[in-house]
């Protein structure tokens, strides 16, 4: 480089570098303060030129353009310059660069383009660029980042920030948080930013952090194998996945150590599908060795969750509805927990007595017919309002049994509130009420009812047993049906003739009491005749025989049969007959 000049050149003669990212310069803070001084006394430092590399005679404004652009505001014909000869292409970035860097209104956005200009122009030399302006590579990787993955709606937002005065404070350190994440993770969390999930103008770059935070998962706490790319087929595996922290480790950590220690997974969905499948795995595991398995929550999940574990697992029992009990108690049955940190292990339960109404029953009293007509009826109307969620979700607002869709509507959302996630919130293709009014009467009517389906089908679900359904819910089911003009007796009456919901051909041949109205003396083959016999020499020689046992499948008191239809255990109807084998007995 030859020794720099200072000369007085023409304005005209100056052409800015595209090297330069600032944008709206005339629109920036004091720019106006500028333009008089320089009305008054000219401009006091000099801007910084090289000869311009294809116009002849002209020069490239490499330092300076503010500087420049209000002395061409203020109508300055002459202007202070130092010209330099000579330079590398390298020397030159460093005169713009050095420059930017070090100016106080630089904003985010800006500086994380100077970053990704210079890694173009050095050829991706991220550890010679780092060493040319004093910082760390992973300081450079970072702002590089915000440059190449940042969403373009983020980006909008802080190129136009007049636009979005709550955003005003944030600088390129939240920009490095939100860019290393996942586009539909960056996509969510503006949707929490601008639904007032955060206070945008009074969170801090750490408090960003820690709300980024609460989303990730550990991967070294996952209880399933991180290669296995069977557990959700479209995810593959999480150590081949992109998003993970490990996968972009100069993001995100210092060292080696870091990573293997410190790796998470960036997409909560997808680790949640997961923790999900697991889940459906490990109970089918259970189910081959205990086919009479129940699932049993050990925390009151919320709405959210209770959903998922319906949708994926079927119905549970509440935490409220059982207590644990030892394998070989009177009546106690076999358990998966189902959420909580014991999700997936193998538990013994008993029914409590608020619960399915089965816990503690001896065995040698008969159900009577009253209740197993109930118990048959609310597992009818559980159905029903499985059924009846899928007909309010195809339903369509012109469909709604409202003369007045709005006031009906608008009454409803009173009445019930309108609890659509943040979530679902995001797939809403209105984001604003300005929007939506102008979409017109049609549009906000759909919208509505679009935004208040989730709250219906939250009051459609039930997790309680399937026998035990309430009469809220029978309430509820009753009126949405009316709501959405349909027959619920009619949804009845068909749910009523489906296999497994029909009354059983076996209580014909019951008493009220649910005893047999009469039941034919049984023939019995050798081997029952020699057990009678091995009992009654056991009983005459004095000695106890607590084993009390069904002569057709063989339970016992402590390992009681299932029945099938209702999901009770069995109870004893003669000494050595449970209630799940009397119909055999009679037809044998």
């Amino acid at each position: 480089m030859n020794t720099p000049q200072l000369q007085q050149i023409a304005v005209g003669d100056i052409f800015p570098t595209s090297d330069n990212q600032r944008k709206n310069i005339e629109k920036s803070e004091g720019f106006d303060e500028l333009i008089a001084s320089i009305k008054g006394g000219g401009v006091r430092q000099p801007v910084q030129v090289w000869p311009h590399p294809d116009k002849k005679g002209k020069y490239e404004l490499r330092a300076g353009e503010r500087r420049y652009r209000a002395a061409k505001a203020a109508g300055a014909e002459i202007i202070t310059a130092i010209i330099y000869t000579g330079l590398s292409d390298a020397e030159a970035m460093d005169l713009t660069y050095i420059e930017n860097k070090f100016r106080k209104d630089l904003k985010p956005m800006e500086e994380a383009a100077e970053v990704a200009l210079l890694i173009e122009r050095f050829g991706g030399d991220v550890r010679a660029i780092a060493g040319r302006i004093g910082k760390k590579e992973r300081w450079v990787r970072l702002r590089a980042n915000i440059n190449a993955k940042l969403i373009k709606e983020w980006k909008s937002i802080f190129e136009n920030l007049d636009k979005h005065p709550s955003f005003r404070s944030w600088s390129v350190k939240h920009l490095t948080l939100i860019a290393r994440l996942p586009a539909a993770r960056q996509k969510q969390l503006l949707v929490d930013a601008t639904d007032y999930y955060f206070e945008p103008e009074e969170c801090s770059a750490a408090d960003l952090k820690e709300y980024i935070g609460k989303e990730l998962k550990l991967l070294s706490g996952a209880k399933w194998e991180l290669a296995d790319e069977t557990l959700l087929p479209k995810a593959g595996a999480c150590s081949k996945c992109e998003k993970r922290s490990g996968h972009q480790p100069l993001l995100w950590f210092d060292s080696d150590e870091q990573v293997e220690a410190g790796d998470q997974c960036l997409d909560g969905h997808c680790y949640q599908a997961k923790e999900m499948a697991l889940l459906q795995r490990t109970a089918a595991g259970l189910r081959a060795k205990h086919p009479e398995l129940v699932y049993a929550a050990s925390d009151h999940p919320n709405s959210n969750e209770a959903r998922q574990i319906s949708e994926n697992l079927g119905g549970y029992i509440s935490k409220w509805d059982y207590k644990t009990c030892p394998k070989s108690a009177k009546g106690a049955l076999p358990a998966m927990y189902i959420n909580g940190k014991g999700a997936g292990k193998l538990t013994y339960i008993k029914l409590s007595d608020t619960g399915s109404g089965r816990a503690g029953k001896a065995k040698g009293v008969p159900t009577p017919l009253k209740q197993r007509r109930a118990m048959l009826d609310a597992k009818r109307w559980a159905q029903l309002l499985i059924d009846l969620r899928e007909k309010v979700a195809a339903t369509k607002v012109t469909e709604i049994c409202f003369d007045d869709k709005a006031t009906g509507l608008m009454a409803l959302v009173a009445l019930y509130g309108n609890k659509i996630s943040y979530h679902a919130r995001a797939d809403v293709k209105y984001k604003s009420a300005e929007e939506l009014i102008k979409a017109g009467r049609k549009k906000v009517l759909e919208t509505l009812w679009e935004t208040f389906g989730p709250t219906l089908d939250d009051l459609l679900t039930y997790n309680g047993p399937i026998t035990q359904t309430s009469k809220e819910y029978i309430i509820r089911a009753e009126w949405i049906a009316k709501l959405i003009c349909i027959d619920v007796k009619a949804m009845l009456k068909e749910v009523s003739s489906r296999k497994g919901f029909a009354v059983p051909k076996s209580w014909a041949g019951l008493k009220e009491d649910g005893t047999p109205k009469k039941a034919k003396p049984i023939k019995k083959n050798k081997s029952e005749k020699k057990e009678r016999a091995k009992r009654a020499k056991t009983k005459k020689a004095g000695k106890k025989d607590d084993v009390q046992s069904c002569r057709i499948c063989g339970c016992t008191d402590t390992n009681p049969c299932i029945d099938k239809k209702t999901g009770e255990p069995c109870h004893w109807v003669e000494d050595d007959l449970c209630s799940s084998c009397e119909v055999m007995a009679v037809k044998k």
